[in-house]
């Protein structure tokens, strides 16, 4: 089946279109096949309104059928298919508003290198003041911008449609080429753009591993001179605008040679379903993730209580708790209504007291650790989550006065929050939680506590989905769990601005989990590490799995599909609640500042700083704390996710991380669990050959990036890429904001 004419009419709304739709049908010889039954159908259509002349019909004797269309009330594309056993064939026509006069079909909206013809026609069309189609009606076309461009031809008579068309020829400088259609009663301006070729304009001219940023305006065009074969470069495109909201980019890439005319990427939701497929069980914390970002909501308005209790300090008459003591406690923040079936108030006993922690067990489900195994407990926190956290974040209040003691109730009550489920995964625990309400609410238990996951291995305690929870799972939990609430908890009682915004307080606490986990191995930062150091360390990957492996789980989450997201300062995901990517992100761009501007054992001056800031807005905070505005700051690590531990170049220092060799991190962690991409390094650019002309459409959000990677592989001619408006190349604006960096990597 194949359509032999009618295709691609043009006709206005609500109009029948003078030409026929003809589909021919033969056999796979090539012969004709007539009294072949033909169904007709309207299988996709810019509005409601649109019919055909016959629902069916019988091919002739040399094999066509046609029909009708009687185009709809809406502007815009008609498809109409041809269906017959063992085949199909589509049309498409343009419904267009009625315009008396010229108005422009298509052939706007491209971009060439200089002196370049450009590959679409220039399509006027002319309409009479009823709406009919105007044949025979002269069109001049004519050059109104752009010196040295021309077309050919310049006078054109309209067909029976209605249309004429011109070539356009490029001239031999950069920037907005406009060319008139007129009837000599009206006309219509079709915009096209010159990018590439102009030597008085500059090229890009970098050695390997040099990069440049190009900011705003300046990204209107982008000249690259004649590559040699082998050429390569790392495109990253950054949108800083302050409004958060997705920017519509089109990038057109303007080559020697015609290519795609377009290559859409469409927006989803990343590709968390590769991840759940897997047994990894770090999938179970999308419901703590969900209820952190709860948590966060409910902290904000209690900030300026809990801050001037903390400031008050302790009662006098405090009585430090010992073992054997029983202690009643609310189950502060934990709502009946979203979370039914779980407990208003818990009652524990005390088995442990050390320099740092009060452990508490709950009476339902006692025994759930020896008392060696809560000695232990105690102990790593005193020794390691304690000392590491204190150390980067500053100290807590003690408003129970309890020697700067820190409650860890192990409680039957967090395993009951399983049942609820709001973010509809296969499951989901709650590992553990800091309740704002604690640090000096009315009704809170006005201490600085945690709540914590009990073993449950018979699921006693825990939806069927989540049960058997083993000693070892709630420790693996629990440890990672307690190092990044406790600097929520710290922020909570201490911090002055800045840090207190979601998205930040989440990096920071993600980096508690990461510096906690050094600490507990005697790792400094900056060693360039790679999953095989951490084999070689005694209790390497114990360490690593217990505080450090979601970091790296969360980042690749964002690094497969970045260009769908936000990237930074969102509190959670536009596409729905788990925030996986975003505290992936988050995390990578703090560690990335202190890697940048600090030493592994200087850093934690920088995280207290950014906490005690006293700027409002997160983005004033980092730009004050570390020196360098905040766009330059997010455009660097963007890059720095492209270009850092390559083999092949060897970019800039600002943009390579000193903690982690991330290539090689990722390759190890495909090899050993499905958890994470096979294969390599998750991020991989779109790889555009800059010899051959084509565009890319995206939506970015503030603060992320889109990696492009323009190579040339057999060599090439000048070339250019505008990033504009999709569709018609326009200019973006200032406000969206735009940073593109360029690194030459062969």
């Amino acid at each position: 089946m194949s359509a032999i004419s009618g295709n691609g009419q043009v006709g206005p709304v609500n109009s029948t279109l003078p030409a026929a739709l003809v589909v021919q049908a033969r056999n796979a010889d090539g012969s004709s096949i007539a009294g072949l039954e033909i169904s007709w159908e309207v299988a996709a259509a810019a509005g409601p309104g649109a019919s055909l002349s016959s629902s069916s019909g019988t091919t002739d004797a040399i094999g066509q059928a046609s029909v009708q269309i009687t185009l709809g009330t809406v502007a815009g594309g008609y498809m109409v298919r041809a269906i017959a056993d063992g085949g199909s064939a589509e049309f498409v026509v343009i419904a267009t508003t009625v315009v008396f006069g010229v108005d422009v079909v298509s052939g706007s909206g491209q971009v060439g290198v200089t002196g370049s013809v450009l590959p679409q026609p220039l399509v006027a069309l002319v309409m009479g003041s009823d709406g009919s189609l105007s044949a025979g009606v002269d069109i001049t076309f004519s050059i109104l911008e752009g010196s040295g461009a021309s077309v050919s031809p310049s006078t054109v008579a309209t067909a029976a449609d209605g249309t004429a068309s011109t070539i356009l020829t490029l001239g031999p400088s950069n920037g907005r080429v406009r060319v008139t259609a007129s009837d000599g009663v009206g006309s219509a301006v079709f915009v096209n753009w010159t990018c590439g070729g102009d030597a008085a304009a500059g090229f890009v001219t970098l050695p390997a591993g040099g990069d440049t940023t190009v900011v705003g305006a300046d990204a209107g065009c982008i000249q690259f001179d004649s590559q040699i074969a082998g050429a390569s470069y790392e495109v990253v495109v950054t949108p800083t605008n302050t409004n958060l909201v997705f920017n519509p980019i089109e990038l057109f890439l303007a080559g020697a040679e015609s290519g795609l005319p377009r290559i859409a990427e469409p927006l989803v939701p990343g590709l968390m379903s590769v991840f759940r497929t897997t047994t990894d069980r770090r999938k179970r914390l999308a419901l703590q993730y969900e209820w952190d970002r709860r948590l966060r909501e409910i902290e904000q308005p209690l900030i300026p209580g809990i801050r001037q209790r903390a400031a008050r300090g302790g009662f006098a008459l405090a009585a430090v708790p010992v073992v054997g003591d029983t202690l009643e406690f609310a189950f502060s923040c934990v709502s009946q209504v979203s979370f039914p079936g779980t407990p208003t108030s818990i009652t524990g006993v005390v088995t442990e007291v050390s320099n740092r922690a009060v452990i508490v067990e709950d009476t339902v489900g006692a025994g759930a650790f020896t008392t060696t195994e809560y000695q232990d407990i105690a102990r790593n926190f005193d020794e390691v989550i304690f000392a590491a956290d204190t150390t980067y974040f500053g100290s807590p209040a003690d408003i129970d006065a309890n020697g700067e003691r820190i409650v860890l109730l192990f409680s039957a009550g967090v395993n009951t929050m399983s049942d609820v489920n709001p973010n509809g995964y296969d499951d989901g625990i709650v590992a553990g939680f800091f309740c704002p309400a604690d640090l000096g609410s009315s009704g809170g238990n006005q201490a600085e506590m945690f709540y914590l996951v009990m073993p449950d291995p018979t699921g006693e305690f825990t939806v069927a989905a989540d049960a058997g929870l083993t000693k070892e799972d709630v420790l693996t939990f629990a440890n990672g769990t307690i190092a990044h609430e406790f600097q929520h908890l710290i922020n909570a009682q201490t911090g002055m601005g800045g840090a207190f915004n979601v998205w930040l307080n989440e990096g920071l606490s993600h980096l508690a989990e990461e510096v906690v986990g050094h600490a507990a191995i005697g790792v400094i930062p900056g060693s360039e590490l790679t999953l095989s150091d951490y084999d070689a360390i005694t209790g390497g990957l114990d360490a690593f799995n217990t505080y450090q492996i979601g970091n790296w789980f969360n980042l690749a989450q964002y690094l497969v599909a970045p260009s769908d997201t936000a990237g930074l300062v969102m509190a959670s995901d536009p596409f729905g609640p788990a925030t996986f990517r975003l505290r992936g992100t988050s995390w990578s761009f703090v560690r990335y500042l202190l890697d940048r501007f600090e030493s592994g054992l200087t850093e934690p001056s920088r995280t207290r700083a950014l906490i005690q800031n006293g700027a409002s807005d997160s983005r004033d905070a980092i730009a004050a704390v570390f020196g360098v505005p905040f766009e330059s700051l997010v455009a660097d690590w963007a890059t720095m996710l492209a270009v850092e531990d390559r083999t092949d170049v060897s970019p800039r220092t600002e943009l390579q991380l000193s903690s982690y060799r991330l290539r090689d991190m990722y390759v190890e962690l495909g090899l050993r669990s499905s958890a994470f991409p096979p294969g390599g390094y998750p991020l991989v650019p779109t790889a555009l050959d800059l010899a051959v002309s084509t565009r890319r459409a995206v939506e970015l959000f503030s603060y992320t990036g889109d990696y492009l990677r323009l190579e040339s592989p057999s060599g090439s001619g000048p070339s250019g890429i505008r990033l504009g408006v999709p569709d018609t190349a326009d200019d973006l604006g200032t406000q969206v904001g735009l940073r593109v960096v360029i690194v030459r990597t062969n």
